[in-house]
């Protein structure tokens, strides 16, 4: 390594610093097997970049262990959020490509979800089908904008809100999307369904161009993007395979994955059957009733810890502290899917993997602050004090959540910022939140 993580200076608190980033030390990945298959991926495209076929590897280990692998004593599952924005023209529909190609020559294609971003109910309705699905997307920041920064409810807004529940809910029953109760269509009553340990993997893609247009001061300090890992590609040409004429994925690579395959049928319902063979009724039952038989994996507790205070000691903005606040996980979770991928009969994360990860998303966590987190306006801020600044000057410090969204400034929000802002305050402990009858209350904390 010529230069470590811990070397790199962090954000300043006030005046925000260039990271001297050094990424030489992660641009391979720390397996001979996680090297083979990303050699793979660079290979069978047209055109791509390292960095956007390290992206299909990681979305692809992901998605290979959700709901057969956990770790412990630290546990997570492996499913994950990742965002590669690349110049354009440079290959972004390479890794969806070869994910899609990988997944149906091993006898695997139902864990592919579909390419369109969209509601809460579209989501909830394709994981009751199935549970363990990656959804690789492209012109993810134009979702982004949508569902994100629109100053009305849309449906994409749905669709983030759903991803930000079922990103915490992959070791646990997600429950029932409410609005799907007051329909009837099949789509709908499927989204009214509860999901065990529902593993949903992203592979967003989009421009460096778009996502520097869209990210504001308002989402970096939400609560949606610091559950993503974003993958900043500054490469300039992508690599041209000029012989390149696709090919089906060579036997190496399916035999090594033959035996995830394998694993996942025991995690499923002991026999193999395959997608078109499922009929919606069979894969409800049987994907809900059969609990996960999870192969534990043992991480190394004292490494998190280390990596943990590591990150409590930079003491970054605001900005920083929301964004670092899930390094740890995402790193846990990055280093299960790569384990999975490099040794799918593995009992323990391997150190090695383990220290590459997290170096991993400490690097690029701040290489996405250093592009993004210098704006010259923190409207997310503002509206915060402006709600805490209402409810000191109301009756008992308190107000309701419908005269709350009845306040001029707030009204011009979406449903979805305006959840933003409370869950912040609420995290923050500023305030609380109670149900007094039929209505929802925020109360000031004492201070």
């Amino acid at each position: 390594f010529s230069m470590t993580i811990s070397e790199i200076p962090v954000i300043g608190v006030t005046t925000p610093k260039k990271f001297e980033l050094v990424s030489r030390n992660l641009d391979k990945f720390p397996t001979s097997m996680l090297n083979r298959v990303h050699q793979y991926f660079m290979a069978e495209a047209f055109s791509t970049t390292p960095l956007l076929a390290m992206g299909g590897v990681i979305a692809l280990g992901a998605v290979l262990g959700g709901r057969v692998y956990k770790a412990k004593p630290m546990p997570c599952t492996s499913s994950l959020y990742i965002c590669v924005s690349a110049r354009s023209g440079t290959g972004k529909n390479a890794p969806k490509d070869l994910i899609t190609r990988i997944l149906s020559d091993c006898d695997m294609l139902e864990l592919l979800g579909g390419s369109r971003f969209t509601g809460e109910s579209a989501i909830r309705n394709m994981l009751v089908k199935y549970p363990t699905k990656v959804m690789v997307i492209d012109e993810f920041g134009d979702k982004i904008d949508e569902g994100l920064n629109s100053s009305s409810s849309t449906i994409v807004a749905g669709g983030f809100s759903a991803l930000k529940s079922l990103y915490s809910e992959s070791m646990s029953t997600s429950m029932a999307c409410e609005m799907a109760h007051n329909t009837k269509s099949t789509t709908e009553n499927n989204a009214s369904k509860p999901i065990k340990h529902p593993s949903l993997s992203i592979l967003g893609l989009t421009t460096n161009e778009k996502l520097n247009k869209v990210i504001n001061d308002e989402l970096l300090e939400g609560g949606t993007l610091n559950r993503f890992i974003f993958l900043h590609d500054t490469t300039r040409d992508s690599k041209i395979n000029w012989d390149y004429i696709g090919s089906d994925t060579p036997s190496w690579l399916t035999n090594h994955l033959g035996q995830l395959s394998n694993k996942r049928c025991g995690s499923i319902s002991g026999d193999r059957r395959k997608d078109a063979e499922w009929d919606e009724d069979s894969m409800t039952r049987n994907e809900f009733e059969n609990a996960p038989l999870y192969t534990y994996l043992d991480i190394d507790e004292d490494m998190g810890k280390a990596f943990h205070y590591k990150i409590a000691e930079m003491n970054g903005n605001s900005i920083f502290n929301n964004l670092s606040q899930r390094w740890l996980e995402n790193g846990n979770r990055l280093a299960i899917g790569l384990t999975v991928l490099d040794n799918p009969n593995a009992k323990r994360v391997p150190q090695e993997i383990q220290s590459w990860c997290y170096d991993f998303v400490e690097f690029h966590g701040k290489r996405f602050m250093d592009n993004y987190a210098s704006r010259p306006t923190n409207r997310f801020a503002e509206n915060q004090d402006y709600i805490l600044k209402l409810m000191k000057s109301s009756k008992d410090n308190k107000i309701s959540k419908k005269d709350l969204g009845n306040q001029k400034r707030i009204r011009g929000l979406n449903m979805h910022q305006r959840a933003e802002l409370i869950s912040a305050l609420i995290d923050s402990e500023d305030i609380r939140s109670e149900v007094h009858g039929k209505a929802i209350v925020y109360i000031l904390n004492n201070e």
